[in-house]
């Protein structure tokens, strides 16, 4: 739950940097919030298997800073220190 909420408030922070929300529709953001739980779940494997741009950076980004600031345990950013 704590990845979820973590990438789900990257991605609001990216959101609001990019101009905010009273564009942003309905379905957009039910999107997003789906689109942060894979984030979240592929933060414990080595990846995700995704076209979505995205999705693929919040993944690097949610990643590094959850490897950077909290210490946790993330596959793909121990695979790039070996």
């Amino acid at each position: 739950m704590f990845r979820v909420a973590f990438a789900t408030y990257l991605l609001g922070l990216r959101r609001y940097s990019q101009g905010g929300f009273s564009e942003l529709s309905p379905e957009k953001l039910r999107n997003d919030f789906v689109d942060m739980m894979l984030v979240a779940y592929g933060t414990y494997f080595d990846g995700l298997m995704s076209a979505d741009k995205n999705v693929n950076y919040m993944f690097q980004e949610t990643g590094l800073l959850l490897s950077a600031l909290l210490d946790a345990e993330v596959p793909f950013v121990a695979r790039l220190h070996r």
